[in-house]
């Protein structure tokens, strides 16, 4: 096996721009030659290691769509997800609404025991359960106990984290696998809860994660109204 240290020449310093990356990366990937697939891995993987510290995910991303191998752009986008796993990122299929999540939906939306209307419509009662006045199975004043606002709540929000779960196995079906941490899935939730989950699929937001700016897509989480 070829002695990989020849390599530490091609490391990530702060002056290095994107364009300069990409060249980087490209001439990297010439030099790899016939090196075993273990050796190629282990050096890819700490190229992207140190790529991500200075460079989004996308941007990486978009360096590997350059590539002609499809068994190099198979690794690289190994590497990547062994990376942000590592980083507690995960596959939104499998997650629940963690106890942060329900709480800070709680919190957001307040809670009253007595059925209210706001001139939108909808009569409100609980933790922000609305229902159409027509439709309504509670009057102007009524009151509910906490065990059924609870309830509500959760029929809610599983109906919300249902639709997340399927926005990425959609993803995932159309060969785009999009990883995130338990915090970006709590706050996508509380955004189908609220502004319902065609709202939240038809944002800026969710067009933002699934090219992976990340970064982009949390300040935009910041700024979300409801």
């Amino acid at each position: 096996m070829r002695n990989i240290k020849k390599f530490d020449e091609f490391t990530i310093n702060e002056e290095l721009s994107f364009s300069d990356l990409k060249e980087k990366f490209k001439l990297l990937l010439k030099r790899l030659g016939n090196l075993d697939s273990k050796s190629r891995m282990k050096i890819i993987r700490s190229f992207l290691i140190s790529s991500l510290i200075l460079f989004p995910i996308s941007d990486i991303m978009e360096i590997s769509k350059e590539i002609d191998s499809d068994l190099i752009k198979n690794e690289i986008s190994k590497s990547i997800e062994d990376i942000l796993k590592e980083k507690g990122f995960g596959n939104a299929m499998e997650m629940r609404l963690s106890q942060k999540g329900w709480d800070m939906i709680r919190d957001h939306e307040g809670y009253s025991s007595k059925a209210y209307k706001l001139g939108d419509g909808m009569i409100t009662i609980g933790w922000g359960h609305a229902e159409p006045v027509s439709k309504s199975r509670y009057k102007v004043g009524e009151e509910i106990s906490k065990i059924e606002a609870n309830e509500l709540l959760k029929i809610k929000i599983k109906k919300a984290a249902d639709g997340v779960r399927r926005m990425f196995k959609q993803w995932e079906d159309e060969g785009k696998k999009v990883l995130i941490t338990q915090d970006m899935f709590d706050s996508l939730v509380s955004i189908a809860f609220n502004a319902g989950v065609s709202g939240l699929r038809n944002s800026e937001i969710v067009q933002k994660m699934k090219m992976g700016e990340y970064e982009e897509a949390g300040e935009l989480i910041k700024k979300f109204k409801t």
